[in-house]
Protein backbone atom coordinates (compact mmCIF):
# COMPACT_ATOMS: atom_id res chain seq x y z
CA UNK A 1 0.00 0.00 0.00
CA UNK A 2 2.79 2.47 0.85
CA UNK A 3 4.58 1.78 -2.45
CA UNK A 4 1.47 2.71 -4.44
CA UNK A 5 1.01 5.86 -2.32
CA UNK A 6 4.62 6.99 -2.81
CA UNK A 7 4.44 6.34 -6.60
CA UNK A 8 1.28 8.47 -6.90
CA UNK A 9 2.87 11.29 -4.89
CA UNK A 10 6.01 11.16 -7.06
CA UNK A 11 3.98 11.33 -10.30
CA UNK A 12 1.88 14.19 -8.95
CA UNK A 13 5.04 16.06 -7.98
CA UNK A 14 6.47 15.69 -11.50
CA UNK A 15 3.21 16.98 -12.96
CA UNK A 16 3.13 20.02 -10.68
CA UNK A 17 6.79 20.83 -11.28
CA UNK A 18 6.44 20.85 -15.07
CA UNK A 19 6.66 24.32 -16.56
CA UNK A 20 3.99 25.99 -18.65
CA UNK A 21 5.15 26.36 -22.25
CA UNK A 22 4.10 28.53 -25.16
CA UNK A 23 3.76 27.71 -28.83
CA UNK A 24 5.72 30.39 -30.62
CA UNK A 25 4.34 31.88 -33.84
CA UNK A 26 4.58 35.33 -35.43
CA UNK A 27 0.82 35.89 -35.64
CA UNK A 28 -2.42 34.07 -34.91
CA UNK A 29 -4.42 35.26 -37.94
CA UNK A 30 -3.69 34.55 -41.59
CA UNK A 31 -5.31 35.63 -44.83
CA UNK A 32 -4.59 33.40 -47.84
CA UNK A 33 -6.01 33.12 -51.33
CA UNK A 34 -7.62 29.94 -52.62
CA UNK A 35 -4.59 29.21 -54.82
CA UNK A 36 -1.92 30.06 -52.23
CA UNK A 37 -0.38 27.31 -50.09
CA UNK A 38 0.84 28.55 -46.71
CA UNK A 39 3.50 27.10 -44.45
CA UNK A 40 2.93 27.96 -40.79
CA UNK A 41 6.23 28.61 -39.06
CA UNK A 42 5.73 27.68 -35.44
CA UNK A 43 7.87 26.30 -32.63
CA UNK A 44 7.44 25.27 -29.01
CA UNK A 45 9.38 26.50 -26.00
CA UNK A 46 10.17 22.90 -25.15
CA UNK A 47 11.52 22.20 -28.63
CA UNK A 48 9.14 19.25 -28.80
CA UNK A 49 7.41 18.17 -31.99
CA UNK A 50 4.25 20.01 -32.96
CA UNK A 51 1.10 18.50 -34.44
CA UNK A 52 -1.43 20.34 -36.61
CA UNK A 53 -5.15 19.87 -37.15
CA UNK A 54 -7.73 21.68 -39.27
CA UNK A 55 -11.03 22.60 -37.64
CA UNK A 56 -12.75 22.29 -41.02
CA UNK A 57 -11.10 20.15 -43.75
CA UNK A 58 -13.77 21.35 -46.20
CA UNK A 59 -12.15 24.81 -46.03
CA UNK A 60 -8.50 23.86 -45.60
CA UNK A 61 -6.29 20.92 -44.83
CA UNK A 62 -2.97 21.01 -43.01
CA UNK A 63 -0.04 18.61 -43.30
CA UNK A 64 2.04 17.11 -40.51
CA UNK A 65 4.64 19.81 -41.11
CA UNK A 66 2.13 22.68 -40.93
CA UNK A 67 1.58 23.31 -44.64
CA UNK A 68 -1.91 24.66 -45.27
CA UNK A 69 -3.72 23.76 -48.48
CA UNK A 70 -6.83 25.89 -49.11
CA UNK A 71 -9.81 23.89 -50.38
CA UNK A 72 -12.70 26.38 -50.47
CA UNK A 73 -13.54 29.95 -49.57
CA UNK A 74 -14.33 30.53 -45.89
CA UNK A 75 -12.82 30.56 -42.42
CA UNK A 76 -11.29 27.78 -40.37
CA UNK A 77 -8.84 27.31 -37.53
CA UNK A 78 -5.57 25.45 -37.41
CA UNK A 79 -5.01 23.91 -34.01
CA UNK A 80 -1.33 23.52 -33.12
CA UNK A 81 -0.47 21.19 -30.24
CA UNK A 82 2.57 20.01 -28.34
CA UNK A 83 1.96 17.00 -26.11
CA UNK A 84 4.40 18.01 -23.41
CA UNK A 85 7.74 16.79 -22.12
CA UNK A 86 9.19 15.86 -18.76
CA UNK A 87 9.97 19.54 -18.22
CA UNK A 88 6.99 21.24 -19.92
CA UNK A 89 3.22 20.83 -19.79
CA UNK A 90 1.22 20.21 -22.99
CA UNK A 91 0.35 23.32 -25.00
CA UNK A 92 -2.17 24.32 -27.63
CA UNK A 93 -2.47 27.31 -29.95
CA UNK A 94 -5.37 28.19 -32.26
CA UNK A 95 -4.64 30.07 -35.48
CA UNK A 96 -7.45 31.63 -37.51
CA UNK A 97 -7.22 31.35 -41.30
CA UNK A 98 -9.41 33.11 -43.84
CA UNK A 99 -9.39 31.66 -47.36
CA UNK A 100 -10.34 34.39 -49.83
CA UNK A 101 -10.86 34.70 -53.57
CA UNK A 102 -7.51 35.11 -55.37
CA UNK A 103 -6.80 38.09 -57.59
CA UNK A 104 -5.66 37.67 -61.19
CA UNK A 105 -1.97 38.11 -60.40
CA UNK A 106 -2.16 35.37 -57.76
CA UNK A 107 -3.93 33.07 -60.20
CA UNK A 108 -1.30 33.67 -62.87
CA UNK A 109 1.49 32.89 -60.41
CA UNK A 110 -0.33 29.77 -59.24
CA UNK A 111 -0.56 28.60 -62.86
CA UNK A 112 3.18 29.15 -63.27
CA UNK A 113 3.98 27.26 -60.06
CA UNK A 114 1.79 24.33 -61.12
CA UNK A 115 3.36 24.17 -64.58
CA UNK A 116 6.89 24.24 -63.16
CA UNK A 117 6.03 21.42 -60.74
CA UNK A 118 4.86 19.26 -63.66
CA UNK A 119 7.96 20.11 -65.70
CA UNK A 120 10.16 19.02 -62.81
CA UNK A 121 8.29 15.71 -62.42
CA UNK A 122 10.00 13.20 -64.73
CA UNK A 123 6.92 10.97 -64.80
CA UNK A 124 5.30 13.47 -67.17
CA UNK A 125 6.19 13.62 -70.85
CA UNK A 126 5.35 15.45 -74.03
CA UNK A 127 2.88 13.62 -76.25
CA UNK A 128 1.20 14.29 -79.57
CA UNK A 129 -0.19 12.56 -82.64
CA UNK A 130 -1.16 8.94 -81.98
CA UNK A 131 0.54 9.01 -78.59
CA UNK A 132 -1.86 11.21 -76.64
CA UNK A 133 -5.13 13.03 -77.05
CA UNK A 134 -4.38 16.41 -78.59
CA UNK A 135 -6.55 18.36 -76.13
CA UNK A 136 -6.22 16.09 -73.13
CA UNK A 137 -5.34 16.48 -69.46
CA UNK A 138 -3.96 13.74 -67.26
CA UNK A 139 -5.69 15.00 -64.10
CA UNK A 140 -9.08 15.17 -65.81
CA UNK A 141 -8.63 11.73 -67.36
CA UNK A 142 -8.87 13.15 -70.88
CA UNK A 143 -5.23 12.70 -71.96
CA UNK A 144 -6.38 10.20 -74.58
CA UNK A 145 -9.86 9.85 -76.01
CA UNK A 146 -12.18 7.03 -77.11
CA UNK A 147 -11.58 7.86 -80.80
CA UNK A 148 -7.86 7.22 -80.62
CA UNK A 149 -6.85 4.12 -82.59
CA UNK A 150 -3.99 3.40 -80.21
CA UNK A 151 -3.82 4.31 -76.55
CA UNK A 152 -0.48 5.33 -75.09
CA UNK A 153 1.57 2.68 -73.34
CA UNK A 154 1.48 2.54 -69.55
CA UNK A 155 4.81 4.36 -69.53
CA UNK A 156 3.37 7.39 -71.30
CA UNK A 157 -0.10 7.98 -69.91
CA UNK A 158 0.97 11.20 -68.17
CA UNK A 159 1.33 13.35 -71.25
CA UNK A 160 0.70 16.89 -72.47
CA UNK A 161 1.25 18.77 -75.67
CA UNK A 162 1.82 22.51 -75.65
CA UNK A 163 -1.58 24.18 -75.53
CA UNK A 164 -3.38 21.68 -73.23
CA UNK A 165 -0.43 22.01 -70.85
CA UNK A 166 -0.95 25.80 -70.55
CA UNK A 167 -4.69 25.24 -70.27
CA UNK A 168 -4.31 22.65 -67.49
CA UNK A 169 -2.07 25.05 -65.54
CA UNK A 170 -4.93 27.54 -65.37
CA UNK A 171 -7.50 24.84 -64.67
CA UNK A 172 -5.62 23.05 -61.87
CA UNK A 173 -3.03 25.58 -60.72
CA UNK A 174 -5.02 28.81 -60.95
CA UNK A 175 -8.28 26.94 -60.25
CA UNK A 176 -10.23 28.94 -62.81
CA UNK A 177 -13.71 27.40 -62.94
CA UNK A 178 -14.22 28.03 -66.65
CA UNK A 179 -10.88 26.55 -67.60
CA UNK A 180 -11.53 23.55 -65.35
CA UNK A 181 -14.87 22.78 -67.04
CA UNK A 182 -13.24 22.92 -70.46
CA UNK A 183 -10.34 20.80 -69.23
CA UNK A 184 -12.75 18.16 -67.91
CA UNK A 185 -14.34 17.95 -71.36
CA UNK A 186 -10.97 17.39 -72.97
CA UNK A 187 -11.52 20.30 -75.36
CA UNK A 188 -8.61 22.49 -74.37
CA UNK A 189 -7.43 25.90 -75.52
CA UNK A 190 -6.01 25.93 -79.04
CA UNK A 191 -3.26 27.83 -80.81
CA UNK A 192 -5.10 30.97 -81.91
CA UNK A 193 -6.24 34.11 -80.11
CA UNK A 194 -9.87 33.21 -80.78
CA UNK A 195 -9.54 29.87 -79.01
CA UNK A 196 -8.45 31.75 -75.87
CA UNK A 197 -10.68 34.82 -75.94
CA UNK A 198 -13.89 32.87 -76.52
CA UNK A 199 -13.71 31.92 -72.83
CA UNK A 200 -13.75 35.55 -71.67
CA UNK A 201 -10.95 35.27 -69.12
CA UNK A 202 -8.17 35.95 -71.62
CA UNK A 203 -7.00 39.12 -73.34
CA UNK A 204 -4.85 39.37 -76.43
CA UNK A 205 -2.01 41.82 -75.75
CA UNK A 206 -0.31 41.80 -79.13
CA UNK A 207 3.46 42.11 -78.59
CA UNK A 208 4.19 44.36 -75.61
CA UNK A 209 7.77 45.21 -74.68
CA UNK A 210 9.70 42.32 -73.21
CA UNK A 211 10.05 44.21 -69.93
CA UNK A 212 6.24 44.52 -69.72
CA UNK A 213 5.63 40.79 -69.62
CA UNK A 214 4.28 39.21 -66.43
CA UNK A 215 4.60 35.66 -65.08
CA UNK A 216 1.74 33.61 -66.47
CA UNK A 217 1.63 35.35 -69.86
CA UNK A 218 1.29 32.89 -72.73
CA UNK A 219 3.44 33.15 -75.84
CA UNK A 220 1.52 32.04 -78.92
CA UNK A 221 3.21 31.12 -82.15
CA UNK A 222 0.09 31.13 -84.29
CA UNK A 223 -0.97 27.61 -85.19
CA UNK A 224 2.26 26.05 -83.95
CA UNK A 225 3.11 26.43 -80.27
CA UNK A 226 2.15 27.83 -76.85
CA UNK A 227 4.51 28.40 -73.93
CA UNK A 228 4.21 30.15 -70.57
CA UNK A 229 6.47 32.96 -69.40
CA UNK A 230 7.63 32.54 -65.78
CA UNK A 231 9.62 35.73 -65.25
CA UNK A 232 13.39 36.29 -65.11
CA UNK A 233 13.83 35.03 -68.71
CA UNK A 234 12.39 31.57 -67.90
CA UNK A 235 9.71 29.73 -69.86
CA UNK A 236 7.85 26.50 -69.07
CA UNK A 237 6.49 24.48 -71.99
CA UNK A 238 5.67 21.07 -73.43
CA UNK A 239 7.61 20.89 -76.64
CA UNK A 240 9.49 18.74 -79.20
CA UNK A 241 8.29 15.83 -81.28
CA UNK A 242 8.11 12.25 -80.05
CA UNK A 243 8.21 10.95 -76.51
CA UNK A 244 10.52 11.61 -73.62
CA UNK A 245 10.36 12.54 -69.96
CA UNK A 246 12.56 15.57 -70.52
CA UNK A 247 10.27 17.30 -73.00
CA UNK A 248 8.12 19.23 -70.57
CA UNK A 249 10.72 21.77 -69.60
CA UNK A 250 11.33 24.78 -67.38
CA UNK A 251 14.31 26.58 -68.85
CA UNK A 252 15.95 29.93 -69.31
CA UNK A 253 15.54 31.17 -72.87
CA UNK A 254 15.62 34.98 -72.67
CA UNK A 255 14.02 37.20 -75.33
CA UNK A 256 14.73 34.67 -78.09
CA UNK A 257 11.58 32.66 -77.32
CA UNK A 258 9.51 35.84 -77.18
CA UNK A 259 10.87 37.08 -80.50
CA UNK A 260 9.55 33.95 -82.22
CA UNK A 261 6.01 34.26 -80.87
CA UNK A 262 3.19 35.95 -82.81
CA UNK A 263 1.45 37.57 -79.85
CA UNK A 264 0.85 37.26 -76.11
CA UNK A 265 -2.31 36.13 -74.28
CA UNK A 266 -2.84 37.26 -70.68
CA UNK A 267 -5.21 35.78 -68.13
CA UNK A 268 -7.47 38.60 -66.90
CA UNK A 269 -10.09 36.68 -64.93
CA UNK A 270 -13.79 35.99 -65.33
Amino acid sequence: GNKIFHKAVAEATIQVDRRTQKILIDKDKFDVSLVEPLKIKADSESGGELTYKSSNPDILTVSKSGKIKPVALGEANVIIMQKGTEEFRPAKKTVAVTVRMPNNQERRQAAVDWAISIAQDDSFAYGTGSGAHRYGCYFCGTNYGPNMKKKPSAKYTKTYCCNPFVHAAYAHGAMDETMLKVCQKGSGVGLSARSFTKYGCWTKLGKPGYDQLEPGDVFIREGRHASMYCGDDYVVEAEHEGWGADTIVYHKVGPSKYNRCTYVMRYTGE
